[in-house]
């Protein structure tokens, strides 16, 4: 028997965990570019909800709520009627999150 090539073996158990992590792997730029487009909130702001939306929604809500953020009925409907009611209000509830995302950091005072 060959010995084994780990280095290979690293790869490609790499690859395959990559290629199971759902296909939004440019979710954080389509929901940016559709947020700021179709909002009036800044970049930064459109950013920051990506963010949250990545770390605190599961796949299904994400893509829910990029499919309502590009304004595509028939995805979000189409997705709202398979996925659990409670995923899809915490995707409807990220949005209220852009105020804290919006608000500055605290400076603090100088001396």
């Amino acid at each position: 028997m060959p010995p084994v090539d780990h280095a290979r073996t690293f790869t490609l158990a790499a690859l395959l965990i990559l290629a199971s992590c759902g296909g939004d792997g440019d979710f954080a730029d389509r929901f940016s570019a559709a947020c700021a487009a179709e909002s009036d909130m800044p970049e930064a702001v459109c950013a920051c909800l990506a963010d949250r939306a990545e770390r605190d929604l599961s796949d299904d809500a994400r893509s829910l709520l990029l499919a309502l953020v590009e304004k595509d009925e028939a995805a979000a409907e189409r997705i709202r009627s398979s996925i659990a009611v409670t995923e899809a209000m915490q995707a409807g509830l990220l949005l209220t999150e852009a105020g804290s995302c919006a608000a500055a950091p605290e400076v603090p005072a100088g001396p």
